[in-house]
């Protein structure tokens, strides 16, 4: 068996493998649009304006729970047919992933983006009838708040684009894998603990590579959601046993049920002679029997929040109210 030191040694070799494959892919998919839209209620519109704060939610609390599931079903699959090369014990437990999920001592939570600000899908499935803004956000802005340091502490944040390309999400997780097998193939052996018992002597390491799944996990949707274009804002954190005062996970209701969620400020430094708000390019309103007296409220809020260049950029959805 290795000892501590050594787990502590390949998990950092791990660690540092997949951020450089994270790396890699992020340069593959380009730069965002300048400009990228979320799509939120008028409670979410007037929270994230006062608060100066996108709250990036944990991704087993999104509103599609099928996003992971079908994830982790690819993810099954290509263990199966392109298994770690391990003992039968250490292999047994990374196969079975998706059931261990919750007891990985890492939690991704994610805020999201779409490419089109006007998207009758989206529309549907985050404004109230009636009800719905699209906030268009400077991708500068989210670029900058993923890398602030204080979001960086104790885990990541990142700007991904999203995948739904079968082909692509097998290429992803097959990468992993061969990464993994390479670091882990010359100590199979002292990776196979004699008993069930003296498996928990290696959990660090297996949960880490648990871990490193996940996070590209949360960058798979299925492929019929692919006309949103979705970018996302990932917030990943190692888990405390006994949370501190700075921890930064706070809890919300949705739709009647609490859920995790982090707090990160889209807010661009500023001149410190100026009290502009920046970092939102414009707000679309969504369809609306009244789109005037909506469009207004907006302009009028948008200028009692210093968000001036904002106001300019205040429009109305193209899709009818009853499409």
């Amino acid at each position: 068996m290795l000892s501590d030191a050594e787990l502590k040694t390949k998990c950092e070799v791990i660690e540092s493998k997949f951020e450089e494959i994270s790396k890699a892919e992020a340069a593959a998919d380009g730069p965002p649009p300048d400009v990228l839209h979320h799509y939120t209620s008028a409670e979410g519109l007037y929270g994230i304006i006062e608060s100066r704060e996108i709250w990036a939610t944990n991704v087993l609390y999104l509103n599609d729970a099928s996003e992971l599931s079908d994830a982790f079903k690819i993810l099954t699959s290509e263990l199966e047919s392109r298994p770690l090369r391990l003992g039968e014990r250490a292999r047994w437990y990374l196969e079975c992933i998706p059931q261990y999920s919750e007891d990985i001592p890492l939690d991704h939570s994610v805020t999201s983006f779409c490419q089109d600000g006007d998207l009758l899908g989206q529309w549907r499935g985050y404004g109230t009838p009636g009800a719905g803004y699209s906030i268009g956000f400077q991708a500068s802005a989210i670029e900058c708040a993923a890398r602030r340091e204080e979001n960086n502490l104790r885990g990541a944040c990142t700007l991904r684009r999203v995948q739904y390309s079968l082909d692509r999400k097998k290429e992803m997780i097959r990468t992993r894998i061969d990464a993994l097998n390479e670091i882990l193939a010359p100590i199979a052996s002292e990776l196979e603990p004699p008993s069930h018992e003296e498996l928990r002597g290696i959990e660090p390491l297996l949960q880490r590579i648990n871990a490193s799944f996940c996070r590209t996990m949360a960058l798979m949707k299925h492929a019929a959601f692919e006309e949103e274009k979705e970018w996302r804002l990932v917030r990943t954190l190692w888990k405390k046993h006994v949370p501190t005062a700075d921890w930064p996970v706070k809890i919300r209701p949705i739709r009647g049920k609490l859920a995790p969620y982090v707090p990160i400020s889209w807010v661009l430094p500023n001149a410190s002679t100026s009290q502009e708000v920046r970092g939102i390019a414009g707000v679309r309103c969504g369809p609306s029997i009244d789109p005037e007296i909506q469009q207004k409220a907006v302009r009028d809020f948008l200028t009692g929040a210093n968000c001036w260049e904002a106001r300019r950029q205040v429009f109305r959805s193209g899709v009818p109210l009853r499409a």
